[in-house]
């Protein structure tokens, strides 16, 4: 297949201004919204109910327990992240997603209904996603 050749491309500066400030503009929009800074605390909910909330700067061990006191998880809260080191679900996806600290991630056991979210310092942090 022959194409054919393409000569004396000429890009003024007021093109090539353009493009320049709209990589810009695109740059700095996604690491606005993709920085979401440092959590400052940890909310666990089973089915949408608040289960607790406890604090990132607090290293300790945090069980997880159902409606009936059943244990489902255990996470973990060392050195500002928190993780699950156990559950009972069958496929271990939540311990897999290892630590989290940044205010916006979510651990999530579908089978057990837990969603742990790290929140920041007020309610109003900015992660990118629309909720």
């Amino acid at each position: 297949m022959n194409f054919p050749k393409i000569t004396n491309i000429r890009v003024n500066k007021k093109e090539l201004l353009i493009v320049v400030i709209l990589t810009m503009i695109a740059l700095i929009s996604f690491f606005l919204f993709r920085i979401s800074g440092q959590g400052a605390m940890v909310e666990i909910k089973i089915a949408q109910k608040l289960i607790g909330t406890y604090d990132l700067s607090i290293d300790q061990e945090v069980p997880i327990l159902d409606d009936k006191g059943n244990l489902l998880m255990i996470s973990v809260i060392k050195d500002g992240m928190i993780k699950v080191v156990s559950s009972n679900c069958p496929d271990k996806i939540c311990i897999d997603e290892g630590s989290i600290n940044l205010a916006g991630q979510t651990i999530v056991c579908l089978p057990n209904k837990v969603v742990i979210k790290i929140i920041g310092n007020n309610d109003e942090t900015i992660d990118g996603v629309l909720q």
